[in-house]
């Protein structure tokens, strides 16, 4: 497996070059992008030959793999999804012009707070009914372009867990729809007792349709607190081992960390794929 980053670690850095070449010196393999990292928004309001050419011009000079592209908004607000579609497909041109396999996405939340506020209400019929219906218009973008969405098992989205996941895809049987798979969004506050029940539920239910996986971490006591991998509460050992039984060889991404966290993580992960 591959050692990838969330690219929007270095946001502050000010300019592309010294984004990649900041990856680039840690030895990171692969991104998962974020267009705001260019000086607009996670979902651009133009598309821009310029800025694409010097994306991928970037990641062939320091040999980093454009895994992913960050493409999340609230997938179950009514008022601003046709905006939201058309910067989408805008998105997904950008991806096919960079040669971005996967355009990760958000099932949302009918939380006014942010995306990923846990609302009651997102484990209704009718607002899995809205999130299929909103899914589609995507899917139906996504056919004209060589892309797969990914969406992720979130606790606080409409889709909050791997068993959930796996009644999405099979209800929408769709080539172009994958799984992105992270392990800390699988668990509640004090759900510790089920780690490895749960992860190595997720990875067998789930398999057949994991396109990419991150790599952050989690403090399950109490109020659950993300952490940079190594620094919490997931059992890397068994998700790893699972994820190898599963066949997945692709990226892992790190994620939900501070630039001074970087390293340590990036030896945590190596240490447990070597092992």
């Amino acid at each position: 497996m591959k050692i990838g980053i969330f690219a929007k670690t270095w946001a502050g850095r000010g300019d592309l070059a010294a984004v990649f070449r900041a990856a680039g010196a840690y030895g990171i393999e692969s991104f998962q992008f974020n267009m705001c990292l260019a000086g607009g928004k996670t979902l651009p309001d133009r598309y821009d030959s310029r800025l694409v050419s010097e994306i991928g011009s970037l990641a062939e000079q320091y040999k980093i793999e454009l895994a992913a592209m960050s493409g999340t908004f609230n997938l179950l607000d009514k008022n601003r999804l046709g905006e939201y579609t058309e910067k989408t497909e805008i998105l997904m041109e950008t991806c096919a012009d960079l040669s971005i396999p996967v355009l990760s996405i958000c099932t949302g939340t009918n939380s006014t707070e942010s995306m990923w506020t846990r609302h009651p209400d997102n484990d209704s019929e009718e607002s899995w009914g809205l999130m299929k219906e909103h899914l589609g218009r995507l899917l139906v973008l996504a056919e004209k372009y060589p892309l797969t969405i990914g969406v992720e098992p979130e606790t606080s989205n409409v889709v909050s867990s791997a068993r959930k996941a796996r009644r999405l895809m099979d209800e929408c049987r769709h080539s172009r729809l994958k799984i992105i798979l992270d392990a800390a969004n699988l668990f509640r506050p004090g759900e510790k007792q089920f780690m490895r029940e749960r992860i190595g539920e997720a990875v067998t239910l789930l398999k057949e349709d994991i396109v990419l996986v991150h790599a952050k971490d989690c403090k399950l006591n109490g109020h659950l607190v993300y952490k940079a991998a190594g620094k919490g509460d997931i059992d890397y050992t068994y998700y790893i081992a699972c994820l190898r039984e599963a066949g997945y060889d692709g990226s892992m991404i790190l994620h939900g960390l501070s630039e001074e966290e970087v390293a340590d993580s990036i030896r945590f992960l190596k240490s447990q794929l070597q092992a």
